[in-house]
C-alpha cells in the first residue's frame, strides 16, 4: 500500500485511517511496527477509539502519536545523544521570554535539564536524521546508521493532516518513504493554516519521483447543508465540495456590538460548545493571548489528571487561573509547588489582564467537530466570505476550517468595530442584507442558547 490522499474538511480523513489500519494488522510481522502520525492530541484520541470499536485493545505493535510526539519518542528521545551529544529526555511548551536573548538562555537551561522546547521539536529531529553539508564525515555517519535503524522498525507509516505537516516533516518523509513498503498520506491542502503549500509540493513530488497519483475525495460526512454554499464561494473553481449530511442544520448571525452582560455570561457557560476567532476583539481572545503555563506545572497537571487531554487540561487551568487567581487554583487542585516553581507559573501571569471571554484560536480547533460552535468573524474574514476579496491564502482556508467545525449549527458574532464599519460603508454594503443574501439569518439569540443547551445536555 502506498497511498497519497487529498480530501475536504469531514470526509472521514481519520476514520478512514483506522479502518486501512485494521486491514493490514494481521500482516504486520512480529518486528516491526505499524506508525500512526497526525497532528492533534483529539486526531489520536479518534483514532484510538475508532481502533478499539473493532479490535478491543489496540496493539502493542501499533503507536498512535502527535507530530511532536512521534519526532520526541522515536527520533529526539532515542538519538538525541547518539547524534548531538544532548541527552532529551522531555519536552516543554510553556511561554518563552519575548526577548530573543533570553529566549536562548531558556532554551539552552532546558535543554541542560534535558528538555526541549515545543518550538524546536521539528528541526531538531530533522538535524539528527538528515546530513546538513557542515556535518563531519563521523556525524554524517552516524545519521545514516540512526535513519537505517529507525527505518527498519517501521511496517506501515500513516500521516493524517498532513497539509499542516512542515518543511522538516516533509524533508524527512521523502527520505524516509523511499525505503517503506507502505505508507498513507491523507491531507486538505485548503486547511493548511501555517502559510505553507509544503503538502502539495509533497504530493507532486512523490507522483514525480514514484509515480504515485493522489486520490482525491471532495465528498463532506460532516458538513450540514446549509454550510456547503458558503464553503463553494470561498474555494477555488474546480475544488467544490459536496456533502452527505442529512442534516440541513443552520448558520445564523448576530453582531458584536449586541452582545449585552447577560449574552456574555452565557457565552462564558458554554463551555462544551466550540469556540474560536482569529484574532482578539475587547470582548474575546484566546488563553494563548494572555499568558502560558511552565512545563513544570503542565507535567503536574497530566499526572494528576492522565485522563484529560493535555491541550483541555491547560486550557482549563489558564482560565481558571485568570478567573479565581493562581493560589485558589492550586488550593483546589490540592498542588504545592516549590518557590522556584511558583515564581516561575506566577510570571506567566503577571500584569494587567482584562477580564474577557476566553476562545480557542482557529488553528488550535482545526480537526475538531461539534453539534455546535459559534465563530467571532473579524473584518478580513467577512470580506472573503462576502466576495469582496479572495486571494486563495492563509486567511480564505482560516475561513474554510470556521466554517465546517460544525456539524449542526453555527452562529457568526460579526466583530462590527469602526474599522469594519467604515469598509462595509467604503464598499457600499450593508451587514444585515449581505449576510442574509448568503442564506445567514439574524439570531434569535434565546432560542440558539436554549437549543445548544438541549443538544449538549
Amino acid at each position: 500500500m502506498k497511498e497519497i490522499h487529498i480530501e475536504c474538511a469531514g470526509a472521514g480523513k481519520t476514520y478512514g485511517i483506522a479502518q486501512k489500519i485494521i486491514n493490514i494488522l494481521d500482516d504486520c510481522p512480529d518486528d516491526k511496527k505499524i506508525y500512526v502520525i497526525t497532528y492533534t492530541n483529539y486526531a489520536v484520541k479518534q483514532i484510538k477509539d475508532e481502533l478499539i470499536k473493532n479490535v478491543r485493545d489496540i496493539p502493542e505493535n501499533v503507536i498512535i502519536d502527535t507530530v511532536h510526539g512521534f519526532f520526541l519518542n522515536n527520533i529526539i528521545y532515542p538519538y538525541s545523544n547518539f547524534i548531538r551529544g544532548e541527552s532529551i529526555n522531555s519536552c516543554s511548551i510553556e511561554k518563552l521570554p519575548d526577548k530573543l536573548q533570553w529566549q536562548a538562555r531558556r532554551k539552552r537551561v532546558l535543554k541542560d535539564a534535558g528538555f526541549i522546547h515545543a518550538h524546536e521539536v521539528p528541526q531538531y529531529a530533522k538535524s539528527i536524521l538528515i546530513a546538513a553539508k557542515s556535518d563531519r564525515v563521523a556525524v554524517k555517519k552516524r545519521k545514516e546508521i540512526a535513519l537505517n535503524y529507525f527505518v527498519s522498525d517501521i511496517y506501515c507509516l500513516f500521516v493524517d493532516e498532513a497539509q499542516d505537516m512542515d518543511d522538516c516533516f516533509f524533508e524527512l518523509m521523502l527520505k524516509i518513504i523511499c525505503e517503506l513498503e507502505h505508507f498513507y498520506f491523507v491531507g486538505d491542502p485548503f486547511q493548511a493554516l501555517w502559510g505553507t503549500d509544503k503538502y502539495k509540493w509533497f504530493t507532486e513530488e512523490v507522483e514525480k519521483q514514484a509515480g504515485i497519483a493522489p486520490i482525491i475525495n471532495t465528498v463532506s460526512r460532516r458538513i450540514p447543508a446549509c454550510i456547503v454554499p458558503l464553503c463553494n464561494r470561498i474555494l477555488p473553481q474546480g475544488s467544490a465540495l459536496s456533502s452527505c449530511n442529512a442534516e440541513q442544520g443552520s448558520a445564523v448571525y448576530m453582531l458584536l456590538s449586541e452582545l449585552d452582560t447577560e449574552i456574555r455570561k452565557q457565552l462564558r457557560s458554554c463551555k462544551e460548545v466550540f469556540s474560536y476567532i482569529k484574532i482578539k476583539t475587547d470582548v474575546f481572545s484566546t488563553a494563548n493571548d494572555q499568558s502560558g503555563l511552565t512545563h513544570e506545572f503542565v507535567q503536574i497537571l497530566a499526572e494528576k489528571y492522565p485522563q484529560y487531554d493535555i491541550g483541555a487540561l491547560r486550557r482549563t487551568a489558564i482560565n481558571e487561573i485568570l478567573a479565581i487567581g493562581l493560589d485558589k487554583c492550586l488550593k483546589k487542585h490540592s498542588i504545592r509547588l516549590s518557590k522556584q516553581d511558583y515564581a516561575k507559573l506566577a510570571s506567566q501571569f503577571s500584569g494587567e489582564k482584562e477580564a474577557g471571554i476566553y476562545v480557542e484560536s482557529i488553528q488550535k480547533i482545526k480537526g475538531l467537530e461539534g453539534d455546535t460552535a459559534y465563530f467571532i468573524i473579524c473584518n478580513s474574514l467577512l470580506e472573503i466570505l462576502l466576495g469582496i476579496k479572495n486571494d486563495s491564502n492563509k486567511e480564505t482556508n482560516l475561513l474554510y476550517v470556521a466554517l465546517t467545525r460544525a456539524k449542526r449549527r453555527l452562529l457568526l458574532i460579526v466583530n462590527d468595530d469602526d474599522g469594519l464599519k467604515r469598509n462595509f460603508q467604503k464598499h457600499k454594503i450593508d451587514i444585515n442584507t449581505a449576510m442574509n443574501e448568503l442564506g445567514i439569518q439574524k439570531a434569535v439569540i434565546e432560542d440558539w442558547f436554549a437549543i445548544a443547551k438541549q443538544q449538549i445536555g
